[in-house]
């Protein structure tokens, strides 16, 4: 099969041909049909900000955020069959420590992971498998779990309907974390990013949301324009820069 790997410890990236994966005890083999393309995917083609740290198990393949059809089952596998739709997590739980003992699997202490998924066919632990529905298009199930990272944001903060929100980063988690906000019934929520940000600016207002550019001047003084008198329930770094919360929060949001 064909796959996107990282063979050498500089930028790039080389198609190369390798065995179809067995599948084990537990697991399933699944067909990518789609992949979402991760930040962290970009860094190591790039070879930056901590990539080196793959030196030691290159060759490796790209790619976490797949979705696809089970092509097989291994041993003990009974929630899935050849043919179901599936999206795939890369992190799975093991159901046994304590995060996962309280629901928590995302904490889980030794989750299981997926091989590399810009290829063919990767390899899944049951664990990290969701069925999808068959009216549910591939592209828009490879987008589940960096959606859900949006989704969990918004379910943690203590939002209510009517509250008001400012979501700094327009990128993909911000916008998730925006569209998930607006399903809560949040009365204002307002999208902050950078002049470089202009184009997914330009797509968080096709979405329906208020944008302010964050290198204008005077741009925390344009948000609270946007918010209810004295300012939002809640800001969101969605960009890792986040500097102005108290500038733009409420007393006690």
């Amino acid at each position: 099969m064909k796959a996107i790997a990282k063979t050498r410890a500089e930028a790039g990236a080389e198609i190369i041909e390798m065995p179809i994966p067995r599948v084990g005890d537990g697991q399933l083999l699944v067909r990518v049909a789609a992949c979402g393309v991760c930040g962290s995917d970009l860094h190591l083609y790039l070879w930056e900000l901590g990539a080196e740290r793959m030196a030691g198990r290159m060759p490796f393949v790209f790619g976490h955020e797949p979705a696809g059809e089970v092509a097989e089952v291994g041993r003990g596998v009974t929630g899935f069959r050849p043919g179901d739709r599936v999206a795939l997590d890369p992190f799975g739980h093991c159901g046994k420590c304590g995060p996962c003992l309280s629901g928590r699997f995302n904490l889980c202490a030794a989750p299981t992971t997926l091989s590399g998924a810009f290829a063919d066919y990767t390899i899944a632990p049951e664990r990290n498998a969701h069925l999808v529905p068959p009216t549910m298009d591939f592209e828009t199930a490879a987008l589940l779990e960096p959606f859900g990272t949006g989704l969990h944001a918004v379910e943690i903060s203590s939002l209510r309907a009517g509250d008001s929100a400012v979501i700094e980063g327009p990128g993909p988690i911000g916008l998730s974390i925006a569209i998930s906000a607006r399903a809560l019934g949040l009365s204002s929520i307002v999208i902050t990013g950078l002049a470089e940000d202009s184009g997914r600016l330009e797509l968080a207002r096709a979405l329906g949301f208020k944008t302010v550019c964050a290198s204008d001047e005077g741009w925390t003084n344009q948000v609270r324009a946007m918010l209810p008198e004295g300012g939002a329930d809640a800001v969101f770094d969605a960009c890792g820069e986040i500097d102005s919360p108290r500038e733009l929060l409420r007393r006690g949001g």
